[in-house]
């Protein structure tokens, strides 16, 4: 008699959800989902607890964006924004509010179940939000208070910009997640706009936004010296793209005030190496320290290098023109 071996294909989630049947932790899991919708629910496995209830809390951060994004698509139905980036950010700062209630040991894994709250979710949300507005208002205030000293005010202008960059790109799509759920009934109409308010009066600051540029001269090393005002060209560029303005002295903008307290100290040190073996070429570098300050406060430091092979007999200027053009961060 011959056998003929027959095979089915199962699909792997098949067995998934027959294996989790005999989870209690997934079962309560799928209980709570379907019986209470006050609550957002996530669940979790993995080879250790600790695993399972990481597994178990990025899922429920899953699972807001998923049902936060369909009820927003409802209730939002007549506009085209976006709440992607939005759930994003809320889920990252408020799934603090979730709680572990039931882990289970099974034969070989660990399971958790963890609840978060939808009305805990839209509070910490709004409290977020309050505290935004109230930080917004008060660096607005700052900046417009007359007869501050050059330094207290730059320092200001900083600030405000590292504030808005951390929270103004998700401000006005968290603010409509919120009154999605019909929270943030404390915050009025007239705060919407407050942080992109804030920016353009920081936009009024541009001007004094500004460094002095100052070339530091190499003692005893006329050579670097002189290189140094040669490359400050490329290398106020690069700050350039790095977002920090930069006057040589040069330009056609407003001159700087000598009580300027933004000073960009540049100095650079060049090095030709030893001869290569059988070749006249040498390994030219050129290495570029730059320091930001704001009055004493120091904001930042920039090293800027570039490895170049020299003719020997090509000329110091040459040689600095090839590896300028290089240059990249070091750190």
């Amino acid at each position: 008699m011959k056998y003929r071996l027959i095979f089915v294909f199962i699909p792997f989630f098949l067995f998934q959800n027959a294996f989790a049947q005999k989870d209690e932790c997934s079962s309560l899991a799928d209980t709570q989902t379907k019986s209470d919708s006050s609550l957002f629910v996530g669940f979790g496995a993995g080879s250790s607890s600790k695993e399972a209830d990481n597994n178990a809390q990025a899922d429920l951060a899953g699972r807001i964006r998923q049902q936060v994004t369909a009820q927003a698509t409802v209730t939002q139905s007549n506009t085209t924004e976006n709440l992607t980036s939005s759930t994003t950010s809320a889920v990252n700062e408020v799934l603090t509010g979730a709680k572990i209630i039931k882990r289970c040991q099974n034969a070989d894994s660990y399971s958790s179940v963890v609840t978060l709250s939808r009305s805990t979710f839209i509070k910490s949300l709004q409290e977020k939000l309050l505290t935004v507005i109230s930080k917004a208002q008060n660096y607005s205030a700052q900046l417009k208070k007359e007869n501050m000293k050059p330094e207290v005010s730059a320092e200001v202008v900083d600030n405000t910009k590292q504030f808005l960059d951390k929270y103004e790109p998700s401000f006005s799509s968290d603010l409509t997640l919120c009154r999605t759920f019909n929270g943030c009934l404390e915050i009025k109409k007239e705060k919407d706009l407050v942080l992109s308010d804030l920016s353009n009066l920081v936009a009024t600051f541009s001007g004094k936004e500004m460094y002095e540029l100052i070339v530091e001269k190499e003692k005893g090393n006329k050579k670097d010296s002189n290189m140094t005002e040669l490359v400050q060209d490329e290398i106020i560029t690069l700050l350039g793209d790095d977002g920090i303005k930069v006057n040589d002295g040069n330009d056609n903008v407003d001159a700087v005030s000598t009580n300027n307290p933004r000073k960009v100290h540049l100095s650079c040190q060049s090095k030709l190496g030893t001869k290569i073996p059988n070749t006249s070429d040498r390994v030219f570098e050129i290495s570029c320290s730059v320091n930001g300050f704001v009055g004493k406060s120091k904001k930042f430091r920039k090293i800027y290098s570039c490895r170049v092979m020299a003719d020997d007999e090509g000329d110091f200027a040459s040689n600095v023109d090839a590896c300028s053009r290089l240059f990249k961060l070091e750190h």
